[in-house]
């Protein structure tokens, strides 16, 4: 695994965390709007293997059908996010910034599997098994990152169930529920 690919994956972080906070938490505030549970069930579930990989590609080699399987995570990992992009079209008016930092993600994202993939195929054809590598500070940020996503990955779920017991209701009818007016 290059240097470059590693930096990539730095830039991927930042960019991650800054849409999670700038734009989910803080202008979006997506844990507080019920139609946007289906959205933080595919953060959720996003973060949960963007956990699985840090943990993974920070101190591990692994060989044979270890290989595949991470494959099959990234491949799951695409699929997420494409069907999230056309949730959030469907659900929502995404703000320019969003759009255009979820474009840079994508590309950037892109051009890690163009330096991942001959990294996991050759480990895929080679003897199955799996060998601990540890990469100094790269392995201890990839363990910080897979803490962090993880835990992201848990405040969407735990948002995205309460937001299940939430009720839509119309704000024309809370008016009359207010109280009138008392003289002072």
């Amino acid at each position: 695994m290059t240097q470059l690919m590693w930096t990539l994956i730095a830039i991927q972080i930042v960019m991650g965390v800054f849409d999670t906070f700038y734009h989910h938490e803080f202008t979006e505030r997506l844990a507080w709007r019920p139609s946007q549970r289906f959205e933080l069930k595919l953060h959720g579930i996003r973060n949960m293997l963007y956990a699985l990989l840090f943990l993974l590609l920070g101190w591990l080699e692994v060989h044979g059908v270890l290989a595949l399987l991470i494959v099959a995570v990234l491949v799951a990992e695409i699929v997420i996010t494409l069907m999230d992009f056309v949730e959030e079209d469907l659900s929502r008016k995404l703000p320019p910034s969003e759009r255009i930092n979820h474009t840079l993600l994508a590309i950037n994202y892109g051009a890690i599997l163009v330096l991942l993939l001959p990294v996991l195929i050759d480990w895929a054809m080679q003897p199955f098994g799996a060998t601990v590598v540890y990469q100094g500070l790269l392995s201890i940020a990839a363990t910080a990152c897979a803490v962090g996503a993880a835990l992201c990955g848990v405040r969407d779920f735990t948002a995205m169930r309460r937001l299940g017991r939430m009720r839509s209701v119309p704000a024309h009818g809370l008016v009359e529920k207010i109280p009138a007016a008392r003289p002072c």
